[in-house]
């Protein structure tokens, strides 16, 4: 076995500011600097967005920041987002505590009564008892790293220097942040899974049924919070308020995967909802990654072998990585195992068209752009079965074989078997490696099987659990 572990209306300007435009158009095209051009009215809370996820002013540079007393941080590093994350909800590691910086709770009086927790540090005490913060008083925070109260903050806290305009820019998007969360409102958190109803019926209502089992005993454990948050007086001191019971929306999918898209557009304008959670689909996950990531819904851990293509996707948690692992573990493999001899490795891709074969097929070619120790070829299978096929790809021994396909088919492997002489191995995906079915048609091939595994190794998983557990 192989291991890995492997996001109108415009009023008329003034003619001054029109001029402005002009000439800093014009310069732009002349001196070919249009990248770092300053924007011209663009939006406070999009160049905000700007500081506090990328650490980029408004202008084109970076932010400048200093940390533990002299380091300097610039740019990405300097990112407001490090720390706080994208919802600006804060984190938290150990006992150092990067506190919720949302306008809403930012700029309103905070009385959660931290010395009753004695674990907690003066700097987190402070960012958790504290009056309101002010536009004036936070920018002077920001700068000379002393809280509200007077304290020093955490000597991992970043301290900056903004001028006005851009502070008022990190201050717009500050308040942006957790307005009109879509899916939760005062009583309610609407989750949603999405089920491809191409799906065999059993396993779509194995899943849905294990999802509405557990969010009927979150709800049932919670039942009585509500009442307490409004009678006991430390339960009206909690940070962020109120319990919401949770609300399972089962949006189910027909047709064509392109038709998806249209369908959850449609269910989400109807019922908007704060999460996807778990869901199941015969194929690729692409439409709904899409959608998610648009839409900036967290899509958690669904069921499914391939999962989407998005680039940079932040929105999207999947079990694995699937036809990417599979290819890159696999071409890892090979490279690190070159033959003995200087002849040039030959390497056939056999490939079928679910769309995990086709995206594996592509990642692994990728793999061996630049390297001329390897004749990589592709054939579909229904065509390598054909045995004058077969004549023309296995001429030696050194042929490797790299399989992408949902199953292994008895006439594949029969046309292996005849020609195991020439093959020196064999890679299968992991789920192939794990069908017991596709086992059982490999025994007696006589030929070496390789495949990649996803997650931890059996053998390792004791301990990890050990750990979780600590």
């Amino acid at each position: 076995m192989i291991n890995t572990q492997i996001q109108g209306n415009t009023a008329a300007a003034p003619i001054k500011k029109i001029l402005y435009f002009i000439t800093g158009l014009l310069a732009s095209l002349l001196l070919a600097t249009s990248t770092s051009a300053e924007s011209v009215n663009k939006n406070p809370v999009l160049s905000g967005k700007d500081i506090y996820m990328y650490g980029h002013l408004s202008s084109g540079k970076e932010v400048i920041a200093t940390t533990v007393g002299d380091v300097k941080l610039t740019g990405k590093q300097a990112a407001c987002v490090n720390c706080h994350r994208h919802s600006g909800m804060g984190s938290n590691e150990g006992s150092t505590l990067a506190p919720a910086i949302t306008g809403e709770i930012l700029f309103s009086e905070q009385k959660i009564k931290a010395h009753r927790y004695q674990a907690l540090s003066r700097q987190t005490s402070s960012a958790l008892d504290r009056q309101a913060y002010t536009k004036t008083s936070l920018r002077n925070t920001l700068s000379s790293g002393l809280d509200i109260n007077g304290s020093p903050l955490n000597i991992l806290m970043p301290r900056y220097i903004f001028d006005e305009s851009n502070f008022d820019n990190l201050y717009a998007y500050l308040n942006s942040l957790s307005i009109n969360d879509p899916g939760v409102t005062d009583t309610t958190l609407n989750i949603a899974t999405i089920v491809d109803t191409r799906v065999d019926t059993k396993k779509i209502d194995t899943m849905v049924d294990t999802l509405k089992r557990y969010i009927s005993d979150v709800n049932s454990k919670t039942r009585r919070e509500d009442k307490r948050s409004e009678q006991a007086p430390i339960q009206k001191e909690w940070q962020y308020q109120g319990y919401r019971k949770f609300e399972l929306h089962v949006w189910r999918l027909t047709g064509n995967p392109d038709t998806w898209r249209q369908q959850l557009d449609a269910y989400y304008d109807k019922t908007p909802v704060f999460a996807v959670t778990s869901g199941i689909s015969r194929d690729s996950w692409n439409n709904v990654d899409k959608f998610c990531n648009d839409r900036k819904i967290p899509c958690i851990l669904p069921n499914v072998k391939t999962p989407g293509f998005s680039i940079n996707n932040f929105y999207s948690l999947y079990f694995n990585a699937g036809p990417y692992n599979d290819a890159s573990i696999s071409a890892r493999y090979i490279l690190s195992h070159p033959a003995d001899n200087s002849q040039p490795k030959d390497i056939l891709q056999l490939y079928d068209t679910a769309s995990y074969s086709l995206k594996a097929k592509d990642t692994f070619n990728e793999k061996f752009v630049s390297d001329t120790n390897y004749q990589i070829k592709s054939e579909p299978i229904k065509d390598f079965i054909n045995r004058n096929s077969i004549n023309t790809h296995l001429k030696n021994k050194n042929t490797t074989i790299v399989i992408w396909s949902k199953e292994l088919n008895k006439p594949l492997i029969d046309t292996l078997f005849r020609n195991k002489d020439k093959i020196k191995s064999v890679f299968i995906p992991y789920y192939l490696a794990t069908s017991r079915e596709s086992r059982k048609k490999l025994e007696g091939i006589d030929i070496e099987i390789l495949a990649s595994y996803p997650y931890i190794k059996p053998s390792s998983e004791r301990r990890a659990i050990v750990r979780s557990n600590i």
